[in-house]
């Protein structure tokens, strides 16, 4: 291995007005950011042991919850630290990252451990993959609402959500917390430079750098400035800070993260931070600005951005741990850690920071081990993003076959056939990962459930019990299998697991409830639908189950108030509005029944059932005019439905327009299967049986499957 170089004290600035200035004295604020980052972690810790303590405490203060806001109209605490992190930066710029992260902490940990190594993380330079940030940020808070807003769904009804009882259910578990710490907050400040996490994957970042391109507050500079260069020596955000200053007057790099250790250090006090005009509308540099140098040539910096998105395609989500801002993270380095191996084959010399890879032409016996490591590295990469196109693969089939068994019966050949193919791409992940996979096991066990091979279910099932006894969906599935052996108890016990461990296992839920009405235990299935709206108040399933079984329980009042939360959360869902004017019908409230359903019928006008039902409790209401236009679309409808006929019926001779109506079928039903069936039905319910019988004669022959009136 070649000798290590010795540090070079090199000039990085312009030295022409020195001034006297010497060598940077340290920051006087660094101490202080230091105090204020350690006690985000003191409170991020007294709010973890709250929790423990009481069992319920606020949500957690992470902006990644923002997410919930969005896509479930859940308003929580860390939509309010995005929100108020956003707002201010428009005012103070990106103050945020650099005195509220704890990642940004670790990353300056490991910068100040380095510096008294005397050894500087050299930052790395690339055009395109600066974009990631903000791409990143647009994916988590931006995407869902463009794509539900495509799809033609209504935003959701917002819901106050700042406590919960699952303060770590959106959190990794600690192996994977402290691999993200360590990757995010140390290893890529070795690799990539001091805010290399920030720079390149962080998505909170991104959004923060673009509203601090219009923040009124800025780092400036007064006339006093002589660029000795001490700003930029000190600053850990590897922005050039003299620089920026005597072209704009500012720093106008959205990196520049307010710690204001250039101002601490300034030797003639020429730095300050105030307010005035934003970057945004600085106007044309003072001087042409100097030509920037990047690390990469094109044909490099498309190496990076591709080999950035295989990776990221591998990473996320992988053997179920692996989180979106820790692939983020561990795709930036993979993409640097790659094509620096890449380069070993073209360029004449090669370095990774202190490491010298190859030198004039020649590998260094680094060199031959780090081309070890990039290899097992690219193969990791293959494998990884091979099986994680067999996950999504499998869950595809695994949806059509879903979809197939809501349109055919479960054993039709269609449903089989998406069922089996969904098995082999979830065998492949069993057979070659290198990890035992959870989602996998509980998948395999399910299928094989499902098409009735219970004794190759149940090894997969006890091999995701013996890897994570807490997850739900691997106890439901026991659950299932324990009473298809009829070993009830034990199913039961496992079914009630299931639900504590998971909530939102709607079918697991579902089921738990209905066993427990079926032994004649009502009050426990109350207390268990209950609780889990507690534990999910913006599922609406789970609420609209529990204002069936209030209803069930004869406890109308206390459902009408469930039901009406459920339309409030989601007021374009016909399906609510319909179950509460059928609430409303059983309370005897007729007229705000009709209301409701005809509201129903409006979001969902091809749905005949809604027009039935509106029909018959119009007619009930005494609204005669609405029940008959509503059973008259009804009929349109379902031709051929023998309920919506009778009732179609019953409401025309009840009204008087027997005689009329009869006259218009009358001429057409020789020719009009579904105008025979209909006029057998009128007939039949003006108690002429014997011209019902005649009518329907004419219905047999071309519709044998039909019943009689």
């Amino acid at each position: 291995m070649p000798p290590r170089p010795k540090e070079l004290n090199l000039p990085t600035v312009p030295q022409a007005r020195d001034g006297g200035c010497g060598k940077p004295r340290p920051s006087r604020v660094g101490k202080w950011r230091a105090l204020v980052l350690i006690g985000v972690h003191v409170f991020f810790v007294g709010h973890f042991i709250h929790w423990q303590l009481a069992g319920k405490t606020l949500s957690p203060l992470e902006p990644s919850e923002a997410m919930q806001t969005l896509e479930q109209g859940l308003i929580n605490c860390g939509f309010v630290v995005l929100l108020v992190g956003v707002l201010s930066t428009l005012v103070l710029g990106r103050w945020f990252c650099g005195w509220g992260c704890h990642i940004i902490a670790l990353q300056d940990l490991c910068t100040w451990i380095c510096r008294k190594l005397r050894f500087r993380p050299k930052p790395f330079r690339s055009r395109l993959l600066i974009f990631v940030p903000l791409l990143a940020g647009l994916y988590m808070f931006v995407w869902p609402s463009v794509a539900r807003a495509w799809a033609g769904h209504p935003p959701p009804a917002l819901l106050y959500h700042f406590t919960t009882y699952d303060f770590w259910a959106t959190f990794p578990g600690p192996i994977m917390s402290a691999v993200s710490l360590a990757v995010c907050g140390l290893l890529i400040v070795l690799l990539l430079g001091n805010k290399g996490y920030c720079t390149y994957a962080c998505p909170y970042g991104g959004l923060f750098g673009v509203a601090d391109r219009f923040a009124v507050g800025r780092i400036r500079v007064t006339d006093d400035c002589d660029q000795c260069g001490h700003c930029t020596a000190t600053c850990t955000s590897n922005v050039r800070v003299h620089e920026e200053v005597r072209l704009h007057g500012m720093v106008v790099s959205p990196g520049c993260m307010k710690c204001t250790d250039c101002i601490s250090v300034c030797p003639k006090d020429a730095l300050y931070f105030g307010f005035g005009r934003p970057s945004a509308a600085r106007g044309s540099a003072r001087a042409p600005r100097p030509r920037r140098e990047f690390d990469y040539t094109w044909p490099e910096e498309i190496a990076l951005a591709a080999v950035f998105l295989v990776a990221l395609y591998a990473y996320r989500g992988l053997y179920d741990a692996v989180p979106f801002l820790l692939a983020l993270g561990m795709a930036s380095i993979t993409a640097y850690l790659l094509v620096q191996a890449a380069r070993l084959l073209y360029a004449d010399s090669v370095r990774v920071h202190v490491a010298q890879l190859k030198l004039k032409g020649r590998l260094t016996s680094t060199g031959w081990a780090y081309v070890g490591l990039a290899l097992v590295l690219a193969v990791f990469v293959g494998h990884s993003a091979v099986l994680q196109f067999h996950v999504r693969e499998g869950e595809r089939m695994l949806d059509r076959a879903t979809a197939l068994q809501a349109a055919f019966r479960p054993d039709a050949p269609e449903v089989v056939e998406a069922s089996r193919a969904a098995l082999d791409h979830f065998r492949w992940i069993h057979r070659f990962g290198l990890l035992p996979q959870i989602s996998t096991e509980v998948r395999l066990g399910s299928l094989y459930l499902f098409l009735g091979e219970s004794d190759l279910a149940e090894p997969h099932l006890r091999r995701a019990l013996q890897i994570d006894r807490g997850y739900g969906a691997a106890r439901y599935k026991w659950a299932e299998l324990l009473a298809r052996r009829g070993d009830t108890e034990r199913g039961i016990a496992e079914l009630r697991a299931a639900v504590e461990a998971d909530p939102g296992l709607t079918d697991a839920r579902n089921d738990l409830v209905a066993v427990l009405v079926q032994r004649g235990e009502r009050g426990e299935a109350l207390r268990v639908a209950q609780r889990i709206v507690q534990r999910r108040p913006a599922d609406v399933e789970a609420r609209l189950g529990l204002a069936r079984l209030l209803a069930d329980s004869g406890k109308r009042e206390a459902a009408e108030v469930e039901m009406r939360e459920v339309v409030r959360q989601r007021p374009r869902s016909a399906a609510a509005r319909l179950q509460l004017g059928l609430l409303l019908a059983d309370l005897g409230r007729g007229h705000e029944a009709v209301e409701e359903v005809t509201r129903a019928a409006e979001l969902d006008a091809t749905n005949p059932r809604i027009w039935f039902v509106l029909g018959v409790l119009a007619a009930s209401a005494g609204e005669s005019e609405t029940a008959r236009s509503a059973l008259e679309r009804a009929r349109q409808a379902a031709p051929f439905d023998g309920e919506v006929l009778r009732a179609w019926a019953t409401e025309a001779v009840r009204s008087g327009r027997y005689p009329s109506v009869k006259q218009e079928l009358t001429p057409v039903a020789g020719q009009d299967v579904a105008a025979a069936y209909a006029l057998a039905h009128l007939l039949a319910a003006a108690g002429d049986a014997e011209g019902a019988r005649s009518a329907f004669e004419r219905v047999r022959g071309a519709r044998p499957d039909l019943l009689p009136p």
